[in-house]
Parts: C-alpha cells; structure tokens; sequence
C-alpha cells in the first residue's frame, strides 16, 4: 500500500513548503494503519510526526523523510 502512496505522490510532485497533497496522502495513510499522527508540528504546515506503539517495552525506530519536488 505505501508503494501506491508513492505513486500518487509522485504523479502529483509539489516544491518545498507546498506539500500539502503529500502531506495528506500520508497522513492519511498512516492513519488508517494505527499510528497516532501529530500534524504541523514545529509550526510548518507540511510537517507531520507519526507515533505507533505496541505498549511493550524495547527498540524504538525513527524515519525521517524529505517528500518535496524540486523546480522543473
């Protein structure tokens, strides 16, 4: 399923700081998988935090990930 996250964001590309197709398609996307989705966090409106937790104790994994277009 991320795989068609990935299509329809790049069938849709958006430059930095308008990424607001993207950012929806995520969240969204995350959402229906369970994590608990933060949106605009830091005071940028194309920015999301996503957490998931199975209440056991143990790793935990961070992912970030530049989802912008560039010019052209």
């Amino acid at each position: 399923m991320l795989s068609f996250c990935n299509w329809k964001i790049h069938e849709k590309p958006e430059l930095g700081d308008k990424e607001f197709y993207a950012c929806k398609v995520l969240c969204e996307y995350m959402e229906g998988k369970g994590f608990e989705v933060t949106r605009e966090v830091a005071g940028l409106k194309t920015s999301f935090l996503a957490k998931f937790s199975n209440s056991k104790s143990g790793r935990r994994v961070g992912f970030a990930s530049e989802y912008d277009a560039l010019p052209g």
